[in-house]
């Protein structure tokens, strides 16, 4: 059963001249002050949702982005922000790129923020899906593999860093703590203060239907979320939203009863579905047609020529194409040429994907409605929806998406209709114990050996 509906913004600027006949991306350098209007707009739609009954508002961490496609470099801190400008909503992080941190500084940053907004902030990781960023803070990215086994050593620092009391951590990539001398002993453990008292959940975009990382998932109880159109394969989307999913939802399922946790079918996943309401399936269509086009062309190649993974996913089925060519891109650059190269690249405009693929929820309130009822026969565990709209939708726009929704769609499904919410201080300092039973060595203990040794 759907309880929670959100809304994820990656955080862009409003762009002028877009599509494929408009500015090509490189050729945008923003000054820092229109930068700065994306985190205006989010404070903005965070403002708007709290009064509409979402369950919360997601932004996306990434650097270096003159070109203001997305422009949040710490999703903690904005998060932090908007929880103290709403009172109803909840802020998460979609998604917190380990490769880019030290695991045990994000940790304490989030405990931070778990605390002082009463459990409103929810965490989610990433490994990444730019060059640019990733290989600039010197970790790897362009050899997937490098990229996968850092990224699990730091997941399992991180999580030591919030479920443990004490714990050490030696590693290739970390020597925590390193033996260092400290008072009268050499430090052999480390524990972290403060740590997340309100929400321990972790959550994790899945990209694809492979074993190892659904599996590494569900050992260390961490929670999915992903786009439903996604195929075992990694190819491109099928014409159900229905059917493309089971594949991530068995899986998940499976791998956690390995692990002894019996989950309903699509429990502890998240469904991350593109949305835009409109009269008609062709005026969604056309209302969005250029930011698609926009999109595409800020996406190819940022994950390199030859680790083009949006692009591979958008190639038609049976055609071997191993990645984005430098002639291409540069085609793709030039608003006389562009059209044509993104169709030799496999874009598929959106009247046509929004008629094949049903993980985009274009069109009519009704029909939007009867695709989610669907979804969630199919998948009765899974009781999150994360809207996505169509990438740089312009902000007032975005905006009147959020309303719309909230007002045509949201009431069919009255359990997630989120109003009045309260955040209790589950912890007040006059009730709560204060010494840890485990390791604490107080005076009354040293009183009591004395009188023993005497």
């Amino acid at each position: 059963m759907i309880k929670n509906f959100s809304w994820n913004f990656f955080g862009w600027v409003d762009l002028e001249n877009i599509g494929f006949s408009g500015t090509p991306v490189d050729d945008r350098y923003f000054t820092p002050e229109y930068l700065a209007t994306a985190l205006t707009s989010a404070e903005k739609m965070a403002k708007l949702m709290d009064g509409l009954g979402y369950d919360a508002f997601f932004t996306t961490e990434h650097h270096f982005q003159h070109e203001g496609v997305e422009v949040v470099p710490n999703t903690l801190l904005l998060a932090l922000h908007l929880a103290g400008q709403t009172s109803n909503l909840r802020v998460g992080s979609l998604f917190n790129i380990i490769p880019q941190w030290h695991p045990i500084r994000l940790a304490e940053d989030y405990a931070m923020a778990d605390i002082l907004t009463k459990g409103r902030i929810i965490f989610g990781v990433g490994r990444g899906s730019q060059t640019r960023e990733v290989e600039s803070f010197g970790a790897p990215m362009l050899d997937q593999e490098k990229n996968r086994d850092l990224f699990e050593d730091q997941m399992e620092l991180l999580l030591k860093a919030f479920r443990g009391d004490k714990f050490s951590h030696h590693s290739d990539n970390y020597d925590v703590p390193n033996g260092v001398p400290y008072r009268t002993t050499t430090v052999s453990e480390v524990t972290v203060v403060p740590k997340p008292l309100y929400n321990k959940d972790v959550w994790q975009a899945i990209a694809s239907a492979k074993p190892r990382g659904i599996e590494f998932m569900a050992k260390h109880n961490i929670k999915g979320v992903f786009a439903p159109s996604l195929r075992e394969d990694g190819g491109p989307a099928s014409s159900s939203v229905i059917h493309t999913g089971t594949a991530v939802a068995e899986l998940y399922q499976a791998s956690a009863a390995k692990y002894g946790r019996d989950l309903e079918f699509g429990e502890n996943l998240a469904a991350y579905l593109w949305c835009h309401v409109a009269d008609s399936k062709e005026q969604a269509a056309q209302e969005t047609e250029s930011f698609f086009e926009e999109n595409f062309k800020r996406a190819a190649g940022i994950s390199g020529v030859e680790l083009d993974a949006y692009l591979r996913q958008t190639k038609g089925e049976g055609l071997d194409y191993k990645g984005t060519t430098l002639d291409q891109l540069r085609r793709l650059g030039d608003p006389k040429t562009a059209a044509q190269t993104a169709a030799e690249m496999g874009y598929v405009p959106g009247s046509e994907r929004v008629k094949k693929d049903r993980a985009h929820l274009f069109g009519p309130a009704d029909e939007i409605i009867e695709t989610l009822k669907e979804f969630e026969a199919q998948y009765p565990g899974m009781d999150t929806v994360i809207l996505h709209p169509v990438g740089l939708l312009h902000s007032d726009i975005l905006m009147e998406q959020m309303e719309r929704f909230a007002k045509e769609v949201m009431p069919a499904f009255p359990n997630a209709i989120h109003t009045n919410r309260t955040w209790p201080d589950l912890y007040p300092a006059d009730k709560i114990a204060k010494y840890h039973p485990e390791f604490h060595r107080g005076p009354e203990l040293v009183s009591t050996e004395a009188a023993d040794a005497s």
